[in-house]
């Protein structure tokens, strides 16, 4: 199953080990001048237009990306430098404790956009959230991300507009930093959620998406992905590979050839799980999960390898695999290459006949492929295109023996062309003798001499995120060979566990505790670590602003820890005079127009028990001077400012019926209008009741609002 992380709320610190990952999916469509913000209503977005490479330019790109080279990289884009500082140009609204940001990127007539940070920190219990007009979401990004070299890349979206929103604690504003130096303009067709790179690949490739071989190459397919190279310009396929020690190391094996030209690796993009649903006819699923960067460990021309390690460890719920490998010489009898021909959903293509081996081949069209050492497959089904590059060579026992560097398969093409290369991994295996240059002494570290691996899952510990008096904890996808050494608890005064991974509450203690496996399989000890909350939730700091303007609606934010819900309530003052939206998970919006201090509670619960907290809010006039009169009144209600600096007029009033809530009279507050600093509104066409006039100031950041009931005879 296919796991795509959902938006969380930045307020409930959930119990879970921090991977760092983001899941990509697919939502509603947005319009250009949309005000409806992903995360509260009239957001309007700032727009930031980019210039765009100029046409000459694009069509010297598309005449380079004509000609075969004999590799199967896949070029859609190019890189534009801008210089963005999302802080000082986002459009910023203030709700009290929250605050939220709205940035809107142009690149006109672009067919897909990403974009390259050159200053990257989210602050705790921070987000953000990329998304384009058609839907596609990327999200919660959010601290997890952070990195030494602050430094980041967003996944690639098609069409010419990306939104960028951020939403943050109010007093974290200024932690965050987000600064885009480069765009990624996509000049040809490309779409990992709708058009272009979905869709794209040749026809005989139509009925081999990885999904119409059922469950066969399930644990295969969780280990391909696409890597998106530093400038966001081109793409290439890898795959996760085991290492003899089976202990879950993110090494990427993919094709030398994919690294001349795409900047450092520490700002690679790897996308996984991108495939059809479906087998025929493809359906795109934009849901895949994507990593950002990795550290170069080896590489070689000969075998075209290179060796990538992750920044960042997969999620163990994430499904992603460990393929083993095969370094034997022997020629495989049958097998298959998992692969994203042309960006497009994973594709799988299979042989039947054995490889040849061969050294400085030359295809029938006298291309030569990237090395010179490679197992030449010919397909009975299937064909690599470009953006296939770096896919596994699969053996007839699942194991990669290769990864691809080039051909001449097309779909439909002759005989003798339906053929492609792939580096010998036994070569790959000796390299040119050091260690970045091979890969034994990465994909074997401890020397076992093993001369194959099985394809694994990720080990992780399994049991309960709470432990309310004791709980039994293991070790999923453990190894054979692999065995227990220890367990242990960060703060033994909450928690402790025995030997046997029996994990015991401390008296009537409460908090987040990390528990600890240390594993040992010969090649040392590893740990694997898992966060549990021990007893009942804890509420930290609420944080809201507790004196307020009437109609200054704010978000008044608790910091939970081990919360499984959370409900707000007004417990003092008139709850009929103001307004409470709680959404559940310790973030509630408050309103009111009426002068009033309110008392709220929150009520938090998981199941070890309850706690309850609570703030309060006074809501104040926002016009200490406001004078109206007459009320009740007949035909003419005047509104007198002569207490008010020139700074602090409103700018209008509105007029409202009581019952209907419908807006009848919208009058604008200027210099003209002032008449001996008051201003009369016309009431005599109104039928006679009951009207609220809102007195409305509005500045860059908030909106003031002072309701006055007045009643007309």
């Amino acid at each position: 199953m296919k796991n795509v992380l959902a938006i969380i709320t930045l307020s409930i610190l959930i119990v879970q080990q921090c991977w760092g990952q983001i899941g990509i999916e697919n939502s509603r469509s947005i319009s250009l001048n949309s005000k409806q913000g992903f995360y509260i209503n009239d957001h309007f977005a700032a727009v930031y237009q980019s210039e765009v490479p100029d046409r000459r330019k694009i069509d010297a790109l598309l005449r380079e990306d004509s000609l075969d080279m004999g590799s199967k990289t896949y070029r859609f884009a190019t890189a534009t430098k801008i210089n963005v500082d999302f802080v000082a140009s986002a459009h910023w609204v203030t709700r009290g404790a929250l605050t939220y940001g709205r940035l809107l990127i142009v690149a006109p007539d672009a067919k897909s956009l990403s974009l390259n940070f050159s200053a990257f920190a989210i602050p705790d219990f921070g987000e953000l959230t990329i998304y384009n007009a058609s839907g596609t979401i990327a999200g919660p990004i959010t601290s997890k991300e952070n990195n030494d070299s602050k430094t980041w890349a967003s996944p690639v979206f098609n069409g010419d507009s990306i939104w960028i929103e951020a939403k943050l604690l109010t007093k974290q504003k200024g932690a965050l930093k987000l600064g885009i130096s480069a765009l990624a303009y996509g000049y040809r067709d490309f779409d990992l959620s709708k058009v272009g790179g979905f869709g794209a690949s040749g026809s005989c490739l139509a009925s081999n998406n990885v999904v119409c071989f059922g469950n066969v190459w399930e644990v295969e397919r969780n280990a391909v992905c696409l890597l998106l190279d530093a400038n966001g310009e081109r793409f290439c396929s890898g795959s996760m590979i085991n290492n003899s020690c089976n202990n879950n190391v993110p090494y990427i094996l993919s094709a030398n050839h994919c690294l001349p030209g795409a900047g450092p690796v520490s700002q690679w993009r790897f996308m996984f799980q991108y495939w059809s649903p479906v087998c025929n006819p493809s359906q795109d699923d934009p849901n895949y999960i994507q990593f950002y960067g990795s550290t170069l460990r080896a590489n070689a021309d000969p075998s075209d390898f290179v060796l990538l390690q992750l920044n960042q460890m997969p999620d163990p719920n994430s499904g992603i695999t460990y393929l083993g490998w095969d370094r034997t010489v022997n020629a495989a009898s049958s097998g298959a290459t998992i692969h994203h021909p042309k960006c497009d959903v994973m594709k799988i293509s299979t042989f039947n006949s054995a490889p040849q081996r061969q050294d400085n081949y030359l295809f029938v069209n006298g291309k030569k492929p990237a090395g010179s050492l490679h197992w030449i497959v010919s397909w009975n089904n299937g064909v690599t295109e470009d953006g296939s590059s770096g896919a596994p060579l699969l053996n007839q026992s699942k194991k990669i023996v290769g990864q691809l560097s080039g051909g001449p398969s097309y779909c439909n093409a002759p005989a003798g062309l339906m053929k492609d290369a792939f580096g010998r991994f036994d070569n790959s295996w000796t390299g040119l003798g050091t260690n970045a240059t091979r890969l034994s002494n990465w994909l074997d570290p401890s020397n076992f001499g093993n001369t194959t691996t099985p394809s694994i899952n990720l080990s992780h510990i399994a049991g309960s995120g709470f432990v309310c008096t004791t709980s039994s904890y293991s070790v999923a996808n453990l190894q054979p060979g692999t065995s227990v050494v220890s367990w242990s608890s960060s703060n033994n005064s909450i928690l402790t566990i025995n030997a046997a991974g029996t994990a015991s509450r401390v008296g009537s203690a409460n908090g987040q505790v990390t528990i600890t496996a240390t594993l040992n399989n010969g090649c040392g000890n590893f740990t694997r670590a898992k966060t549990v909350h021990v007893g009942k939730p804890l509420v930290g700091s609420i944080n809201v602003d507790s004196d307020v303007c009437t109609g200054e609606g704010q978000d008044v934010v608790a910091n939970l820890t081990g919360a499984t819900s959370a409900s707000w309530a007004i417990t003092s003052g008139n709850a009929f005079n103001a307004t409470l939206m709680d959404n559940g998970n310790g973030i509630a919006y408050f309103n009111s127009f009426v002068q009033d201090c309110y008392g709220l509670q929150i009520s938090v619960s998981n199941a070890c028990g309850s706690v309850i907290d609570g703030t309060t809010i006074c809501v104040n006039s926002c016009f200490g001077g406001l004078i109206a009169y007459p009320n009740p009144a007949k035909d003419m209600v005047t509104f007198d400012f002569s207490n008010f600096n020139d700074s602090d007029l409103p700018d209008q009033i509105q007029v409202f019926e009581e019952k209907s809530a419908e807006l009848k009279l919208s009058t604008d507050i200027t210099a003209n209008s002032l008449i001996g600093r008051k201003v009369q509104i016309d009431t005599h066409n109104l039928p006679r009741g009951t009207y609220y006039f809102h007195v409305i100031k509005i500045d860059s950041t908030r909106q003031k609002v002072e309701k006055m009931r007045v009643v007309l005879e």
